[in-house]
């Protein structure tokens, strides 16, 4: 394993963490799978897991005297991807605890952009020394954001013009300010890898 891969593996396993916390979501609403209440504890499970590698990561980095990268960068990544998965858990626990009667389009269409924001993020993190290819993916990462704040801005929209009850309104207003907030720290990630990126060139 070389230096750079070393240096980038904590960020990798938490990473892929994050990748099956978001499959994980896209389960949560299948309306098929009646599921919600196993795949959130999973979720759970995971959430877990990320915290314990944060703590593990500062442990480690504590006592290391050399890295291909910065050791603040790398827990800045670590604690990154833990709070989108800490956020994913929050929408999970959310919808359990509303039990909706179902989900709305925009609903399952912003979570499977999520799913794909988090998967370009697992790819972007070892092109962090590749600065070209990197912005070149960034666009696209950039591009799934964009249409996903379009995607929010016309569910809540639609939500305060629809019909359905007061309260129904509200509810759905909270999952959906829910997921806007897994978005906002898939931005913030996103900027991070950028961030250190331009740090390392």
């Amino acid at each position: 394993m070389t230096r750079q891969e070393k240096a980038l593996k904590p960020i990798r396993e938490i990473t892929s963490q994050t990748k099956e916390a978001s499959v994980l979501l896209t389960k949560v609403l299948d309306q098929k799978g009646n599921g919600e209440e196993k795949y959130s504890l999973q979720i759970r499970e995971i959430s877990e897991v990320c915290n314990a590698m944060v703590r593990q990561t500062a442990e480690r980095l504590k006592h290391s005297f050399g890295s291909a990268f910065d050791r603040e960068d790398i827990y800045a990544l670590v604690l990154g991807m833990s709070t989108v998965v800490q956020r994913v858990e929050v929408l999970a626990t959310s919808i359990n605890q509303y039990q909706p009667g179902h989900y709305t389009p925009e609903m399952i269409a912003l979570v499977d952009r999520i799913r794909l924001i988090v998967l370009e993020l697992d790819q972007l993190i070892p092109m962090i020394k590749r600065p070209r290819e990197l912005q070149e993916r960034l666009g696209i990462v950039q591009g799934i954001q964009r249409e996903s704040q379009d995607l929010y801005r016309d569910a809540v929209g639609k939500l305060f013009r629809s019909r359905i009850p007061t309260t129904d309104a509200l509810m759905y207003k909270n999952l959906y300010d829910d997921i806007d907030a897994i978005l906002e720290r898939c931005r913030y990630v996103s900027g991070l890898i950028e961030l250190t990126s331009i740090k390392q060139a």
